[in-house]
C-alpha cells in the first residue's frame, strides 16, 4: 500500500508558477479551511501565488476586442507625407522647421513634422517609425 505525502505548511509542493511560466518546486505558505493548498512560494524566483494545479492548462487572456489596432509606422508616415505640402528640406540641425513640414534627412529618409516640442525640438514621422530631432541650434 502506498503512503499519502503529508500536504502541510512549509512543505514543497509542484505548482504552476505564473512568473516562470512553468510547473515547478514550491514551498506551501497556507492551506485551505478544507486541508488543499491556498497559498505558496516559488523556489526559483520567489513570487508568493495562490496554489495553481501544474496538470491544468493555463487560460491564456484574450486581448480586449474594443481595442483598435495600431496603425503600422509605415501606414502612419504614408498618410502624413500625402497630407503633407510643398517639397522636403534637407534637414540640418541649424535649420527651423514647423509642423507639417517635410524633411529629407540623410539617414531616415523623407519624414513629415508632426509637433514642435520645446523650441529647439521636433517629432518626425519617418517610414520605420517616430524620432526627436534637433532644429534651430546656433
Amino acid at each position: 500500500m502506498a503512503k499519502e505525502t503529508e500536504i502541510a505548511a512549509g512543505k514543497d509542493v509542484l505548482s504552476y508558477c505564473g512568473k516562470c511560466k512553468m510547473p515547478l518546486a514550491h514551498t506551501i505558505i497556507s492551506l485551505t479551511k478544507k486541508g488543499t493548498v491556498d497559498r505558496c512560494e516559488c523556489n526559483t524566483c520567489g513570487a508568493k501565488h495562490k496554489y495553481r494545479d501544474p496538470d491544468k492548462p493555463v487560460k491564456s487572456r484574450a486581448k480586449s476586442a474594443t481595442k483598435k489596432a495600431k496603425a503600422s509606422p509605415e501606414a502612419v508616415w504614408k498618410k502624413a507625407v500625402a497630407d503633407a505640402q510643398g517639397m522636403a528640406k534637407s534637414y540640418a540641425m541649424t535649420e527651423e522647421f514647423s509642423e507639417g513640414n517635410l524633411i529629407d534627412h540623410a539617414k531616415f529618409g523623407i519624414g513629415v513634422v508632426e509637433e514642435v516640442v520645446v523650441p529647439n525640438k521636433i517629432r518626425v514621422t519617418f517610414e520605420q517609425g517616430e524620432k526627436v530631432l534637433i532644429h534651430k541650434r546656433v
